[in-house]
């Protein structure tokens, strides 16, 4: 968000343990000045995909169907 601002954000999709404390939802959606937040996935799988995907390009994976990964 360096250059941008918050006008231009479309979507807040919370992912991450914390994003459950209700403190922290109502300080992000004073931040973006009330816009809704996104909590519909599931905090916990978001990461260990993330934290997947990542372990797999550093792992210096070539495979393409990395990219096609589907959060189930």
């Amino acid at each position: 968000m360096q250059n941008s601002t918050k006008s231009r954000i479309d979507e807040v999709v919370l992912v991450g343990g914390s994003t459950r404390v209700p403190i922290i939802q109502k300080m992000l959606r004073d931040f973006f000045n009330g816009k809704e937040l996104n909590c519909s996935i599931n905090p916990d799988e978001a990461v260990a995909f993330g934290a997947a995907v990542q372990a797999a390009v550093l792992s210096g994976v070539k495979d393409h169907s990395i990219k096609d990964v589907l959060l189930s």
